[in-house]
């Protein structure tokens, strides 16, 4: 089941890009996209509880300061990042930066968490560095350097969110650490965000799908809920659900897939396309990818908060 669930995130990520970037030509910034994103997930998320499992609201003094940081972190951050990089790439690079968020995980288990990894993590990460240098094409400047930054800031967080993800869910339920976490991420950019200042007439305008849609036209609200409840919402609870049943390693090589669906969904829908040198640089992130990924030899995470305990300064000398 744990690779449906990764399946069924991948897709609908994927096929977010373009929502996204509708709803961002329609009129909101990257960070009010983030921030309305992050509101309707954290209220589906307590509709949820409230029904089901109302003991999901209630954190321990030793669960909070992992949430904060996944909320922080593994949201607001990846959010607001997605959202930048999406806007000044062509998705399915966007994406593919982002992604190599998933070889930041493996370096991070191993560096910080000190989990054994076998050699192969350093080959895979020179890949991925090679493959990004060639599908950037950085030596003609032909992509944004603010997308370029924005994708790799994405890529930090969401190794991130995967790891801190996998270590929240040892002793909370997916629905739990989805509130939480939205939650702190739509507080975070309520203020910046200025929802108060924001001209709502806009989500009844009429705008264009773009690309191979440009002839179909709708609402803006109709991108904007399908970008918070199946781009964002739904996707995340899915991948938890993938996190859960399969760990990091294992869910994070499969979430790359979500990159193959970006290029698809931007080339049929938007109709951006890559050079055949920039394929190339593709398949040698995917694979540096996965290499370094397959690298990770623990498969059990430990609790975050003895992990928290550990890195605190504070506590050095006491395991939570």
């Amino acid at each position: 089941m744990g690779y449906l669930y990764g399946v069924v995130a991948i897709i609908l990520f994927g096929l977010n890009g373009p929502v996204a970037k509708v709803v961002m030509l329609g009129g909101a910034t990257p960070i009010q996209l983030s921030f309305m994103r992050e509101v309707i997930t954290f209220a589906l998320a307590a509709i949820a509880l409230l029904i089901f499992d109302r003991r999901g609201f209630r954190l321990s003094r030793k669960q909070i300061l992992g949430m904060l940081a996944v909320g922080v972190f593994g949201v607001a951050g990846l959010q607001l990042a997605f959202a930048i990089a999406i806007k000044n790439l062509p998705v399915g690079i966007a994406l593919l930066f982002e992604y190599c968020g998933v070889v930041l995980v493996a370096v991070f288990a191993t560096v910080i968490f000190k989990e054994p990894s076998r050699p192969r993590l350093w080959v895979g990460l020179g890949l991925v560095v090679v493959g990004l240098v060639v599908v950037a094409n950085i030596g003609n400047g032909s992509l944004n350097p603010i997308g370029i930054i924005a994708g790799a800031t994405a890529a930090i967080t969401l190794a991130t969110y995967f790891l801190l993800g996998e270590r929240m869910l040892v002793n909370a339920s997916v629905m739990s650490v989805l509130f939480w976490s939205m939650l702190i991420g739509a507080a975070i950019w309520c203020i910046p965000a200025a929802p108060w200042s924001f001209d709502w007439s806009l989500m009844a305008e009429v705008h264009s799908l773009g690309g191979a849609l440009s002839d179909v036209f709708v609402p803006l609200w109709i991108p904007t809920i399908w970008s918070g409840v199946l781009g964002t919402f739904t996707p995340y609870v899915f991948s938890y659900l993938a996190i859960k049943h399969l760990k990091a390693t294992p869910a994070g090589i499969l979430s790359t897939g979500e990159v193959a669906f970006s290029f698809l969904f931007g080339w049929l829908w938007l109709q951006e396309v890559l050079t055949f040198t920039q394929l190339i640089g593709v398949s040698l992130v995917v694979v540096g990818i996965i290499a370094a990924q397959t690298a990770r030899k623990q498969q059990h995470p430990a609790d975050l908060t003895l992990a928290s305990a550990e890195l605190a300064p504070t506590s050095s000398e006491q395991r939570l």
